[in-house]
């Protein structure tokens, strides 16, 4: 009840939303944190060997 007016207050619930709703911030960081250490232990290396491998095959072709 409101104490100045005596009257009670209107209570509006929500809706409950569903369980599976709860995981989808769990699910976005897990995704996240995987694709950051596949980027940085996969790609990154592989992307060092494959310039150095295209600056070898670079100095090749203008040598000649």
């Amino acid at each position: 009840m409101d104490p100045e007016s005596q009257e009670p207050l209107i209570v509006v619930e929500r809706p409950r939303e569903p369980k599976w709703l709860k995981w989808i911030p769990l699910v976005a960081v897990c995704i996240t944190t995987y694709s950051a250490v596949f980027a940085t232990f996969v790609l990154y290396p592989w992307h060092q060997k494959l310039s150095s491998e295209f600056e070898e095959l670079l100095r090749m072709c203008t040598n000649k």
